[in-house]
């Protein structure tokens, strides 16, 4: 039993132990740090907003509310995309009232990276009446905190081919956005 003592206190192993404990301390450091990191990435997000005006033969008018506010629209949807997992909402801002149209209450939509999603829904749409303020609201999903900044478009915008309701193809502007953590997307719309 006393070699078994000695080997355990042997210097050398009592070094290769220090540094063992180093580097795993080391280790858990950088993964706390990338962690850390990630949390305060910009938000980064890609957008279109495509209106439609059911004209009196039954087709559809498109309308590229994102591009022209001075455009209008009977109905609208939102396609999205982000570069991070992400949590998103829609609200609707009348004054000091907000009413949350996406996801319903007391539920949350997540976001996978680099896939489109419609808000509503695919081939769904929001209906306008007069004038309405949307928030589009984009943070990551780690996040607790929701202190929203004001997304701020970035590089140039460009074109993407949407099919309206009766399947006639209609160009709009996709634009990407940034803001410094949770980003939130002021949208001004209005029905004609």
């Amino acid at each position: 039993m006393s070699w078994l003592r000695l080997l355990l206190r042997h210097p050398l192993l009592l070094l290769v132990e220090a540094v063992a404990s180093a580097l795993v301390g080391g280790m858990l450091r950088e993964g706390f740090l990338r962690a850390d990191a990630r949390g305060r990435a910009p938000m980064e997000m890609t957008v279109t907003v495509l209106g439609e005006t059911e004209r009196l033969d039954g087709s559809w008018e498109g309308a590229d509310l994102l591009a022209r506010s001075d455009a209008t629209a009977q109905r609208f949807q939102i396609s999205l995309r982000v570069e991070r997992r992400a949590r998103v909402s829609l609200d609707a801002v009348e004054g000091k009232d907000i009413s949350r149209l996406f996801p319903q209450e007391k539920r949350e939509a997540i976001l996978e990276p680099g896939r489109w999603y419609a808000i509503p829904g695919p081939r769904t749409f929001y209906e306008l009446a007069g004038r309405v303020r949307l928030h589009l609201n984009v943070a990551p999903a780690d996040r607790a905190d929701q202190s929203f900044q004001s997304a701020d478009a970035v590089g140039p915008p460009s074109l993407v081919t949407f099919r309206l309701t009766d399947g006639a193809p209609y160009q709009l502007t996709r634009q990407s956005f940034v803001a410094g953590g949770a980003a939130r997307l002021v949208l001004d719309l209005r029905a004609p």
